[in-house]
């Protein structure tokens, strides 16, 4: 039990010095160009409409009845 509390200890200590040196990093970093927006980029965002019905249940026992036709010769190879 004591190991664990050990590599615990170990653990968050890595955690701790990996977390300094990216702020570190980040913060001696020179930033010389701002952020480059792609040309083509939409100021909206766009929308798709999709207008169909339901399937009654009739016709969803039609479809899977005829997917499994479909796919019973492919599962026999």
């Amino acid at each position: 039990m004591n190991i664990l509390k050990n590599f615990e200890a170990i653990f968050v200590v890595a955690f701790g010095i990996a977390c300094a040196a990216n702020v570190a990093y980040d913060a001696a970093a020179p930033k010389t160009q701002a952020p480059v927006v792609a040309a083509g980029s939409a100021k909206t965002m766009p929308v798709v409409v999709v207008s169909a019905k339901r399937l009654t249940p009739a016709q969803k026992v039609a479809s899977l009845v005829e997917e499994q036709k479909q796919a019973a010769p492919v599962a026999s190879l």
